[in-house]
């Protein structure tokens, strides 16, 4: 992988692996935005356009179309974004945000997207489930 980071999001979507945020591990942390997929069938990494939202630790995962949803992440206190990535188009488009700032977990069923649990604030955590519906 091009870019060394801790904490990054990955999904597949159409054969490739996408690897999305993370940070930079130097004090104070800072989030990255780049977002790079991995061609097993060719062996080559490629750099996409990058996530409006930078995180770490974010929630992902791809909807049954293809594209990748990303919500949340670091780093602390965390973030509300939710942001829709099209592979086929290379492009990001801004969902409604969650309801609190949150370093959550996530899975898709379907085109209904859970994120669970996760850090809230500074130091503590949450047993919330949200549900952003992508159609």
């Amino acid at each position: 992988m091009p870019t060394a980071r801790p904490l990054p999001g990955a999904t597949w979507s159409g054969g490739r692996l996408y690897v999305i945020g993370g940070f930079v591990s130097e004090e104070p942390a800072v989030a990255l935005g780049t977002v790079e997929a991995y061609d097993p069938t060719t062996n080559i990494w490629t750099e996409e356009a990058p996530d409006p939202a930078p995180a770490s630790h974010p929630a992902i995962a791809t909807l049954p179309d293809g594209q990748i949803i990303v919500a949340g992440g670091g780093p602390k206190p965390g973030i509300a974004a939710v942001e829709l990535y099209t592979p086929e188009t290379n492009t990001w488009q801004s969902l409604t945000p969650l309801p609190q700032a949150v370093i959550p977990t996530g899975q898709a069923l379907g085109d209904t997207f859970y994120v669970i649990g996760g850090f809230v604030g500074t130091a503590g955590a949450t047993n919330a489930v949200e549900a952003a519906v992508v159609r």
